[in-house]
C-alpha cells in the first residue's frame, strides 16, 4: 500500500513570486502578527511589495516580524493592539487610516484552549469567543465601511481547522465563518 506523503513545499499557484510587486502601494491589516500564521502572512505581503500594519497585544513578538518584513523591502509599522477592546480598536484603526486607505485587512489573531465546550471553565471559552469571532468583527466593523465607500478592498477571515470538528465551539470560529459569509452577501446586495 502506497502511503501518503505530507507537501511542505508551498504550491506553484499560491507561490509569492506569483504575487510580487501585486500590493505595491497597497495597506494591509494583519491582526495577530506577531507569530505564527500571522507573521507568516505578514511576510507574503511584504514579499508582494505591501505596507504593513501589523498588531498584536505583545508588541515585543511583533518586532521580528517586523524585522522579517522589513527585509524583504517592505514598509512596516507596528500597534500594540488586543482585539477584543472596542476602544482600543478604534483608535489604533484611525491611527493606520493616517497612513493610508486600508486595501486588506488580514484578521487572524486568535486562539484559545483545545478542549471541548464542557471541558473548560465558561470564563476561558468565552474568552475564546471574544478573540476569535468579537475581534474580527469588530476590526470588520470599523475597516469595511471605509471599503464599501471606495467599492474596493479585501477582508482575510482566517479559521482553524477545529472549527469544523465536533470540539467547534471550543474557539468560536465557525460563528466566524457563516457571519462572514453573511456580511458579504449582504455588502453585494447594497
Amino acid at each position: 500500500m502506497v502511503q501518503p506523503t505530507l507537501n511542505t513545499e508551498v504550491y506553484d499557484a499560491i507561490h509569492p513570486s506569483n504575487f510580487a510587486s501585486q500590493f505595491i502601494n497597497k495597506l494591509v491589516v494583519v491582526t495577530g502578527a506577531g507569530r505564527g500564521i500571522g507573521r507568516h502572512i505578514s511576510i507574503a505581503f511584504a514579499k508582494a511589495g505591501a505596507t504593513l500594519a501589523l498588531l498584536d497585544f505583545d508588541t515585543e513578538r511583533q518586532k521580528e516580524t517586523k524585522s522579517l518584513c522589513e527585509a524583504e523591502g517592505a514598509k512596516v509599522h507596528r500597534f500594540a493592539c488586543d482585539v477584543t477592546k472596542y476602544e482600543q480598536c478604534v483608535g489604533v484603526v484611525e491611527e493606520i487610516k493616517k497612513l493610508g486607505e486600508i486595501d486588506v485587512l488580514v484578521n487572524n489573531a486568535g486562539g484559545g484552549p483545545i478542549r471541548g465546550f464542557t471541558s473548560q471553565k465558561f470564563e476561558e471559552f468565552w474568552a475564546g469567543i471574544e478573540q476569535n469571532f468579537k475581534g474580527a468583527m469588530i476590526m470588520m466593523h470599523l475597516v469595511l465601511p471605509g471599503m464599501k465607500k471606495r467599492k474596493k478592498g479585501c477582508i482575510i477571515n482566517i479559521a482553524s481547522r477545529l472549527s469544523s470538528l465536533e470540539c467547534r465551539l471550543i474557539a468560536g470560529r465557525e460563528p466566524l465563518l457563516g457571519h462572514c459569509l453573511y456580511i458579504i452577501i449582504l455588502g453585494r446586495q447594497r
